[in-house]
């Protein structure tokens, strides 16, 4: 970039130019850096320099280096999740709302980021493992972790697909002789919940832990 239009960025910025732009216009420009770019951390610099990234003092230096060894999945949830490494939740959520409002990308780059936390810190067990596929992709956990073992052991508990499946449906409360109200719910939940624990591994054991249960 020419120093004559590094000065009149640097002068916008200053002037506060940049604050008129609709975020659904910063945001295009995000991707292409995310999405197009071989190096990212080349553009991100350049928007360092131009004091650009005032609008976003959340954002972490360390983490655009992991942004160019992933650079080649070319995925907009994968990238945003990698930008934010580090950010609690309230944090990714305040830098991603000044992007977009898109209620369903905001909540999976929140549980990429809280996911990632997890995984970095803790040697997960099982449970842990089969409750993380509830909330994210686990494909997409172990590339921004970089991490094949946490898909491996996901696959051997049948979750690197998809969250565990539900043993137990309204109907079958109901061919059990329940009348549809909000206890169905709490059923529900509480069998689910013992699935995730590795408490109840079939339909069977569902059906008998539900008959057995004196429900209120």
């Amino acid at each position: 970039m020419a120093e004559e239009t590094k000065k009149l960025c640097m002068t916008m910025v200053e002037n506060g130019d940049l604050e008129e732009l609709p975020k659904e216009r910063v945001f295009e420009e995000i991707k292409k850096l995310l999405l197009k770019a071989e190096k990212p951390s080349i553009g991100f610099e350049l928007l360092k320099e131009l004091h650009i990234l005032r609008y976003f003092p959340e954002l972490s230096t360390k983490n655009w280096i992991v942004l160019d060894r992933l650079s080649s999945h070319k995925n907009i949830r994968l990238s945003l999740a990698i930008l934010t490494f580090g950010l609690d939740e309230e944090k990714v959520e305040q830098f991603m709302l000044r992007l977009s409002d898109e209620v369903k990308l905001i909540a999976s780059v929140k549980s990429l980021v809280k996911g990632h936390t997890k995984v970095l810190q803790n040697d997960l067990n099982d449970v842990e493992i089969r409750r993380l596929s509830t909330t994210v992709d686990m494909k997409e956990l172990a590339i921004i972790c970089e991490n094949r073992s946490i898909l491996e052991r996901a696959k051997v508990l049948g979750v690197d697909q998809h969250a565990p499946k539900e043993l137990l449906q309204g109907r079958d409360l109901i061919a059990l002789g329940y009348n549809p109200s909000g206890v169905f719910s709490k059923i529900l939940s509480e069998v689910y919940e013992l699935q995730i624990q590795g408490k109840i591994i079939n339909r069977d054991e569902a059906l008998k832990y539900v008959k057995e249960y004196p429900w209120q």
